[in-house]
């Protein structure tokens, strides 16, 4: 195991944007809702997930995101993500996620319309 962190905080004037490197699973559970927590800390409107292209969505990745996008709804804010590969498009639509989550193709479409 590397020491690569798979969850990083970055931010865009006030956006922030959570880089996920990898697959989405339990196994970034505890990084990805702490890195969340910490973007929320500033009150945004707006976050967005970036996701790895080449990377993959299982089911205990699936749960973590509900829990977030659960939670987001609940505190008035909208997750938005980006870097979605064919794989991580069919499974948010199989899971309504698409209902919760605005897909955009790249980060500066994402960043230009949360402008």
């Amino acid at each position: 195991m590397g020491s690569k962190k798979q969850v990083i905080l970055r931010r865009h004037s006030s956006i922030p944007i959570i880089e996920i490197s990898g697959d989405v699973s339990n196994s970034i559970k505890e990084d990805l809702i702490a890195i969340y927590e910490k973007a929320c800390q500033s009150h945004p409107q707006n976050i967005i997930i970036k996701f790895d292209e080449n990377g993959h969505i299982y089911s205990s990745g699936i749960s973590v995101l509900v829990g977030l996008v659960a939670e987001a709804e609940k505190n008035g804010r909208k997750i938005h993500a980006t870097g979605l590969s064919e794989h991580f498009v069919q499974i948010f639509t199989l899971t309504s996620l698409t209902k919760f989550i605005r897909i955009f193709s790249s980060e500066q479409e994402a960043l230009a319309a949360l402008k």
